[in-house]
């Protein structure tokens, strides 16, 4: 209608489109040509036209589920496709889901107040805070020739190591049988949550958190860089990962609030051993395409950390050679000004968590973590190499601080049991109902 006006005619769509094939320079401009159209035939008695076959291209028409599986396939490699599904479902939805809906349960049971829970989960997702500091060593210190391969396998060794241990954890005394009925004034229950314990559970909370962090930051990575040479793939790579996280977290919500509700906490953590190991296979036949870096082949900027012809072959995976531990400095010359950015950022976040969660008087406590984040925003207009930059920093820091979350404090009123809240005064959600059915409706 822009380009030849509209018409009040009941005949306006025909008109408009025998306009169009009648001027051959928009017809030529268009990205496909429209067919001629048949002219009604009189002796029809019924008056019809015959229909014209389609004027879209074949790239306008509605995409189908086996051209979407090609356009991905002809960019991403059959394997490394299959081993970023797995890591998507199982570790960044089924994993990632069981340790966001375990928080509650974990630290109800060990009487722990709603405030403190709330800076105690701060605490376990640090890894996510430091994830600038992890994606600075990944790429500055290959390991065995490899940026991404042995990072991963760390992680995964590091956070089996969590799973199992508060699988252990979880067994001991401490821990409820029974979920929202039971009081927080028992003596026995109340003399066990000790310094020990807790810090125990935020550690191995911690681990397990970072194995997650290092995965979904390092796949991300991959597929970016591959994304950025193919841009035509951009939105099909997006909803491939974001579709297989939703399946995975919509599994895990499934199963932890009833497993939550009986007692098996321990159960729970067994499962995440399980799924936590699941791409280690993968990871170590090499199914992450990844080019071994070494010295001498046109590296000139790799640096030997670690030179394994002088120890025992054991430090290292077999045949790294002088390649297992490099410094990339070449790379950290050339972008100092990044990793000015992802060593501050990441050094800044973690410690403005650990201030909120363990300065014991919660007045200083803000205290420092405004004064932390003021002179954040002042270095950041001094050093950082565009003022846009800082603006957004600004933005970020302005908006986050602006919207305290009562997160904990709901999911202790919604779960509370009759013995904290009399019987009309709460709704007391079982886990079964707060996480999963919650959870089903909310994925």
């Amino acid at each position: 209608s822009t380009l030849i006006g509209s018409s009040n005619s009941t005949s306006s769509s025909s008109s408009s489109s025998v306009s169009l094939t009648q001027h051959p320079q928009i017809n030529k401009s268009l990205p496909f040509s429209f067919p001629e159209e048949k002219e009604v035939d009189n002796n029809n008695p019924n008056n019809t036209m015959t229909p014209a076959p389609s004027c879209l291209p074949q790239c306008a028409r509605l995409p189908s589920l086996q051209n979407y599986f090609h356009r991905l396939s002809s960019v991403y490699t059959l394997r490394y496709l299959l081993f970023l599904g797995l890591v998507k479902t199982i570790i960044c939805g089924v994993y990632a889901g069981l340790i966001g809906a375990c928080f509650l349960p974990v630290f109800r049971s060990l009487t722990i107040d709603a405030a403190t829970e709330q800076l105690l989960v701060l605490v376990c997702t640090l890894p996510y805070s430091a994830s600038p500091i992890l994606g600075l060593c990944s790429d500055l210190i290959p390991l065995g020739g490899y940026r991404k391969r042995y990072w991963m396998v760390l992680s995964i060794a590091v956070g089996a190591c969590g799973c199992f241990g508060l699988s252990l954890v979880v067994d001991s005394p401490p821990f409820t049988t029974s979920n929202t009925s039971s009081d927080g004034n028992d003596a026995h229950r109340a003399a066990a949550t000790s310094l020990t314990t807790t810090t125990m559970v935020v550690g191995c909370l911690v681990a397990m958190n970072l194995e997650l962090s290092v995965l979904n930051l390092l796949n991300e990575g991959k597929y970016s860089e591959i994304m950025r040479d193919n841009p035509r793939t951009a939105p099909d790579i997006i909803t491939f990962t974001q579709g297989c996280a939703a399946l995975g977290s919509l599994a895990a919500t499934c199963f932890v609030g009833p497993l939550s509700d009986s007692g098996h906490l321990s159960t729970l953590f067994r499962i995440a051993l399980c799924l936590s190991l699941t791409p280690l296979l993968p990871v170590c036949l090499g199914w992450l395409p990844e080019k071994k870096r070494k010295m001498g082949d046109d590296e000139h900027g790799l640096r030997s950390v670690c030179r394994c012809g002088r120890c025992s072959t054991s430090c290292v995976p077999a045949g790294c050679g002088d390649n297992a531990i490099l410094f990339d400095h070449e790379r950290c010359v050339q972008q100092k000004e990044t990793v000015r950015i992802a060593f501050f950022v990441g050094i800044v976040g973690p410690l403005l968590s650990l201030l909120s969660a363990y300065v014991p008087n919660r007045l200083a406590s803000l205290s420092v973590v405004a004064s932390v984040l003021a002179m954040t925003l002042a270095a950041s207009y001094l050093f950082l190499p565009s003022r846009d930059m800082a603006n957004v920093l600004a933005y970020t820091i302005v908006t986050r601080a602006s919207t305290p979350s009562l997160r904990s404090a709901l999911q202790y009123f919604y779960t509370a049991g009759e013995t904290c809240l009399p019987e009309d005064a709460g709704p007391h959600f079982t886990y079964t109902y707060y996480i999963t059915f919650n959870g089903l409706i909310r994925e």
